[in-house]
Order: C-alpha cells, then sequence, then structure tokens
C-alpha cells in the first residue's frame, strides 16, 4: 500500500485527482433517503447508504463545545471540551461534571482551545493521557502538548511535554491533531495560525506536521535531524490548517486532512505545498504566491473540488460493516455530515456521502465495539454513534 513520494509542482495530476473525486462524490453527495417507518429504538434518523441502511444514535448531550474523544479500554469514552474539561461517559451514561481539566487553555468558543486527547499506547499499565491544545503567553499563542494521569476516577499532573514554537498573535487557524504510531511515536499536527509563508519556514513548528517521543523530544531518526535552520521535530511540511491525523491501520503511515479540501498521504520529509500549492475548494485551485526554483511540492491524495470543512479522519476496521473496512471516513462542518472514501493505491475509489445537512462534525472515530462514533459541534454539542439499521 505504500506510495513512494512523487513531489511535483501543481500539474494536471492534481486537478484530475480533484476532478475523479468531484465526480464521484456528484454521484453521492446528496442525503441518503430517510427509511419509511420507526427505527429500532424508536427515535433515531435512519439513512440509507451503498451497503447498509445506518441509524443515528445520541450517546450523550448537553455538552460545551465538544471536540474529539477516545475510548478506554473497558469501552467508557473521554470527551475533551474546547474550553479544557475533560467529561467521562461510563456505561453509556454522562457522569456529572468534568473528571479533569488541561489548564490554561485559550478557549475561543467553537474556534480554539482543547483540541486533541489520545491514551498512551501503554495506557493499560502507565495510565497516561496526552493532549493538544491552544497555550497562551506572551507571545500570543501556540500549540502545546501535555499529559496527565487518569486512573479511572479523575484525570491528574496534566503537565506540557512539548510546547512548539508556533507563536503568534492571531486567533483562529491554530487547530491540533495527534496519532500515535505502532512505534509509539506521536504525530503531532500544528497549523499555519493565519501567518501561511511560515509553512515554508523551516526554523519554526508553524504548518508542520511533527513527529515525537512519548516525552516530547525529536527522534534520533527524523528526517532534518542535523540539518542545519531546520527544527528537528520536522516530520513534513507546507501544510495549512489541519483538522485530522490517523495511522493507517495496514501500512503504519500517518495520513491527513487539512483546511476542508484535502487529504495527504505522509512520507517523511515531503513539502506540501502551502502557500504556493492551492488546491479544491479551500485553495482555490491556483497557487499562491511565486515558489522558489528549488522547491517540490507532493501533492494530495484527495484534492476536493468543494470544501467541506473536514473534521476528523478515521480508517475503519471493524466487524460491524464488514464492506467498510479499510475505508476512510471524514466528517464536515460545512457539509454537515459524514463522507466515506474507498482507498486505492494511487487515488481514492468510490466516495459516498453517509448523511448530509444534519449537524456540523467535529471527529469520527471508531468505538471498540466496531461502531463508528462522531462528535457535533456546539454549545450544546452531541456525540453520536452510527450502527446497522434494519428495513
Amino acid at each position: 500500500m505504500k506510495r513512494p513520494c512523487s513531489p511535483m509542482r501543481f500539474s494536471l495530476a492534481a486537478l484530475l485527482v480533484a476532478m475523479i473525486v468531484s465526480l464521484a462524490a456528484a454521484c453521492s453527495e446528496t442525503e441518503g433517503p430517510v427509511l419509511e417507518g420507526p427505527s429500532a429504538d424508536g427515535g433515531a434518523q435512519v439513512f440509507e447508504t451503498t451497503h447498509y441502511p445506518i441509524r443515528l444514535v445520541t450517546v450523550a448531550e448537553g455538552l460545551s463545545y465538544p471536540y474529539t474523544l477516545a475510548f478506554l479500554p473497558d469501552g467508557d469514552i473521554l470527551v475533551a471540551l474546547m474550553n479544557g474539561q475533560v467529561r467521562i461517559i461510563r456505561d453509556g451514561v454522562l457522569a456529572p461534571g468534568p473528571v479533569g481539566v488541561v489548564p490554561d487553555v485559550q478557549f475561543v468558543a467553537g474556534g480554539g482551545g482543547l483540541m486533541d486527547i489520545a491514551l498512551h499506547p501503554d495506557f493499560a499499565e502507565n495510565k497516561l493521557v496526552y493532549f493538544t491544545y491552544n497555550k497562551p503567553g506572551e507571545g500570543g499563542s501556540t500549540n502545546a502538548l501535555a499529559r496527565g494521569t487518569f486512573d479511572g476516577t479523575a484525570l491528574t499532573n496534566v503537565t506540557d511535554v512539548f510546547v512548539a514554537d508556533a507563536w503568534g498573535m492571531r486567533d483562529g487557524n491554530l487547530s491540533s491533531r495527534m496519532a500515535f504510531a505502532p512505534d509509539s511515536t506521536l504525530y503531532m499536527a500544528v497549523s499555519h495560525h493565519g501567518v501561511q509563508d511560515r509553512a515554508q519556514e523551516p526554523g519554526d513548528h508553524l504548518g508542520k506536521l511533527l513527529r515525537l517521543n512519548d516525552d516530547g523530544t525529536a527522534p534520533a531518526d527524523n528526517p532534518f535531524v542535523g540539518r542545519a535552520g531546520y527544527r528537528p521535530e520536522i516530520f513534513t511540511m507546507g501544510h495549512r490548517n489541519f483538522h485530522g491525523v490517523a495511522i493507517h491501520p495496514e501500512t503504519g503511515e500517518a495520513w491527513t486532512q487539512e483546511h476542508g479540501d484535502e487529504v495527504n498521504r505522509i512520507v517523511a520529509g515531503a513539502n506540501h505545498g502551502w502557500p504556493y500549492l492551492g488546491v479544491g475548494g479551500a485553495g482555490g485551485g491556483e497557487p499562491i504566491g511565486n515558489p522558489p526554483p528549488d522547491v517540490e511540492f507532493t501533492e494530495p491524495y484527495i484534492a476536493m473540488s468543494t470544501a467541506m470543512g473536514t473534521h476528523g479522519l478515521m480508517f475503519y476496521t471493524g466487524d460491524q460493516f464488514p464492506e467498510w473496512q479499510g475505508s476512510l471516513f471524514i466528517g464536515g462542518s460545512r457539509s454537515l455530515g459524514i463522507r466515506r472514501f474507498e482507498i486505492g493505491e494511487e487515488a481514492p475509489g468510490v466516495s459516498e456521502d453517509l448523511f448530509t445537512d444534519f449537524k456540523e462534525i467535529r471527529d469520527v472515530r471508531q468505538g471498540p465495539d466496531g461502531l463508528i462514533y462522531f462528535i457535533t459541534n456546539g454549545d450544546p454539542g452531541t456525540v453520536m454513534r452510527i450502527e446497522p439499521a434494519q428495513h
């Protein structure tokens, strides 16, 4: 499944990928029809998809700007709110009050704050939970990586292990996602913070995908370690505003999605072109400015012709929907739904919207039960679940 890095300037290839995705989506972007008759739980919305009828079930509601979630080994769910609070859903019921707080989060309602949550791969032994968040300071704000201990009852000892050199005075454009790789290193995405030219600057972390050890240090085999003028934590550069990081379940590769219109398949040391390479709906399809003559770009795996406001990125590996195994799922804050992509070697195959015109989606995750969970934005926001439905 591994694709060799094929860097190139903005070309017909990018346009062809965008056209393929656009045509495929055009056949399926409309909302699936609601099936007649009551659903199994008497109130859930039911939709028809290519392979299955599905129903959307509310797991928890009344949350203030929930943004992401993580599943504990026993199936309980930690939910991170943008204001820094961490809530828990125990045995399917939202517990009253937070189990902990990530301190000093710069919270902007609906726009910034606590960004992501992930369990350490050895959580069963060390009880460590990791967070990315917007951190305020004299230089404005930046992205930071923190970790704390969750003993099943309370989150404690939350401290920073890495603070990105991505300081800036502007609000917004500082979203951050993360994912642990099979070797227990951590990919941390740092957005461009509204200062687009810095995505090409190797001397700071803005607009970069970082690769870190679990203690926040740079792995010795990162692509720019020892290279003059480059931060050793950088794994790839030239990114815009990240809203998803996922690990391919077979190859172990990192995949990212950003600013509503593209998905990138990550190869060490690649430059993904921002701000010189614009693709799809968000970038307008035109290069921005004049790139240096010696810069080479890696084109996106998916370039959408219309920005769907992508949020959340997930590969499905469960057994509840066998026909969807290996598919990539993306939530939309503009399309107000979830889109599924079948993954090919060089380009995506079929894509379909499971539903649209529902609610703004902030995250999409697979549960240990093989069902698909997602978060809707707002105050109140909700945690919801996609289940198989029967006619």
